[in-house]
């Protein structure tokens, strides 16, 4: 079987890693950079860890504050119009995934030129595009070291996805100490999506011994931890368990893909306004309670890593147990169900077909242990709008 690994040049981990953010600057020859980042972070006393460094070394850099949590075409067009008012020659992508999709959107656009639907899948990304370098202050889309970056159409709402080698970044470094003021909201709609990677990764039939490598430490890393980086924000054992994890699964994703977990949230997180995570949280139960039985023995391996069942349970349990347990970590993070959050029922059966079609298109369903038809998604997308965290363990 013929496996892909994609990476920056650089990864480094580890509290203080940003301090050498002036260095990596001249190492990849960017000598202004743009530092996109959102608000908040730009608020943040923590940007002046980020800055000051380049201060230090006499490194001009500009700042745009304006990303949004799910970036859009709209969003990038203001990033692209500031980037044409300096004379900037690098980004540094300082946030979650949102700044860091909206750097690498920037520079593909940059460099492709065209329209924003121009690029997307199946279409690949894969020359040079101006350096990025990326500093996570979340632990969830692992975008610091994926080919992927996604968007929203400002006009019609559909996700756009772009995968190829110009969405890796150049250089990545985490230090977990940029992820001990994360809300605990945030928290847990990052870390639930980290873990969506990993399992999805794990259960992919596009899964290789590398990715399995990195989804199993991923999922051995956020499975203990996630709760406890909610419940205690400056634990800072479990911060940085979350923040190797989510690079690891973003790792393994890369690799061997997503499924179908992220083909079906695809259209619902853009036409209805839902944070990526939160999405993937939603629907994480009943897809994978579906898929686990085409899958029994890794489904059951997955449960143990993340601490879902113990080594004493058998695999038809472990694996069967999957959709309870995974209802149950919604419920203690507080995250909510499609019908908490208020979907509207009427629009949402209404458009069932328009969804499932988007989320083929993704590709993830087709690397699902289960493959659906067009009719197994539709009741998928009906289950998990009846969904409700009431039956967790």
């Amino acid at each position: 079987m013929l496996t892909t690994f994609r990476s920056p040049e650089l990864v480094e981990f580890g509290q203080g890693a940003s301090d050498r953010i002036a260095d990596i600057c001249a190492a990849v020859g960017v000598a202004r950079p743009l530092i996109v980042t959102d608000a908040f972070m730009a608020a943040n006393p923590l940007l002046k860890r980020l800055t000051g460094p380049l201060d230090a070394a006499g490194i001009q850099y500009g700042l745009f504050s304006q990303t949004v949590p799910e970036p859009t075409t709209d969003s990038i067009d203001a990033l692209r119009a500031h980037y044409a008012d300096g004379t900037y020659d690098g980004l540094i992508a300082f946030g979650g995934g949102s700044s860091m999709d909206s750097a690498k959107a920037l520079a593909i656009i940059e460099a492709y030129g065209g329209t924003y639907a121009d690029h997307v899948v199946p279409n690949t990304p894969d020359g040079s595009v101006m350096p990025i370098i990326c500093v996570p202050t979340t632990a969830g889309s692992g975008s610091e070291v994926t080919n992927a970056c996604i968007l929203k159409d400002s006009t019609s709402g559909e996700k756009l996805v772009y995968l190829g080698q110009a969405c890796v970044p150049q250089i990545a470094l985490i230090d977990y100490e940029f992820s001990l003021d994360m809300p605990a909201k945030l928290t847990a709609s990052t870390g639930i999506d980290a873990l969506s990677h990993a399992l999805e990764a794990y259960t992919s039939t596009g899964a290789n011994p590398f990715s399995d490598a990195m989804a199993l430490s991923a999922m051995a890393l956020i499975g203990p931890s996630l709760r406890t980086a909610v419940r205690e924000p400056t634990n800072r054992a479990a911060r940085e368990r979350m923040m190797v994890g989510a690079t690891q699964a973003g790792y393994a994703f890369t690799s061997a893909g997503v499924t179908l977990v992220h083909g079906m949230t695809a259209p619902v997180g853009g036409l209805f306004h839902i944070q990526h995570g939160v999405s993937n949280g939603m629907f994480a139960p009943t897809v994978h309670e579906w898929s686990a039985g085409a899958s029994v023995p890794r489904y059951a391996t997955a449960a143990r890593a993340l601490g879902f069942a113990d080594s004493t349970v058998g695999d038809e349990e472990a694996a069967a147990g999957i959709g309870r347990a995974l209802r149950a970590l919604n419920r203690d993070l507080g995250l909510p169900s499609l019908q908490e959050y208020g979907v509207d029922e009427e629009r949402y059966l209404g458009i069932l077909d328009s969804m499932v079609e988007q989320a083929f298109l993704t590709g993830g369903p087709g690397l699902n242990p289960r493959v659906p038809t067009p009719d197994e998604m539709q009741d998928l997308y009906r289950a998990a709008l009846s969904d409700s965290w009431d039956s967790a363990a």
